[in-house]
């Protein structure tokens, strides 16, 4: 009997020490779920700061036509237990709602840039045609001062010879 006894009391401190184990390994996977959650919630706050900073948040912005891409953390599937899925962690689909309208967002953008680029050329090309016509008509308008300080010139030399034979 006191060998059972012994057996009984060696097999509750090894299940003890177990269930010890199993406390530290369930603590130190709530601390890294913890700062996992933590982590989200950054990634989510950083997210959506970006998104007022570049303006398309709140669904209301113009660049945003109407989409919403503001994110929201649910607290309640993180901490809920059980197992969660990384989609149940956001309020909207990432993958097809949010990265679809974000794509159409950046076409958008880029055809815009684009025609602005297209527009930017055109007019460079229209102030170097201007510019050029400007220095062509500098160029002719000297040309013309020199034709009129020329016949100026000869008109005052003519004067002169002229008003000497009129004064004899």
């Amino acid at each position: 009997m006191t060998a059972e006894r012994e057996k009984l009391v060696q097999g509750l401190e090894q299940m003890s020490a177990k269930v010890d184990e199993a406390r530290k390994l369930a603590w130190d996977k709530e601390l890294t779920a913890q700062k996992k959650i933590e982590s989200i919630e950054k990634l989510i706050q950083s997210y959506n700061t970006l998104g007022y900073r570049i303006g398309i948040i709140p669904a209301s912005a113009p660049p945003a036509d109407g989409s919403v891409f503001e994110l929201d953390f649910n607290v309640q599937a993180a901490v809920g237990g059980g197992i969660v899925r990384p989609d149940q962690l956001v309020n909207r689909d990432l993958r097809h709602e949010i990265r679809g309208a974000l794509m159409k967002l950046r076409e958008k953008i880029d055809g815009g840039f684009h025609k602005k680029q297209d527009d930017a050329i055109q007019l460079q090309a229209q102030l170097d045609r201007i510019v050029e016509g400007a220095v062509d008509k500098k160029d002719e308008l000297e040309g013309l001062e020199a034709k009129v300080a020329g016949s100026m010139e000869q008109f005052s030399e003519i004067k002169d010879v002229l008003s000497k034979i009129l004064w004899y």
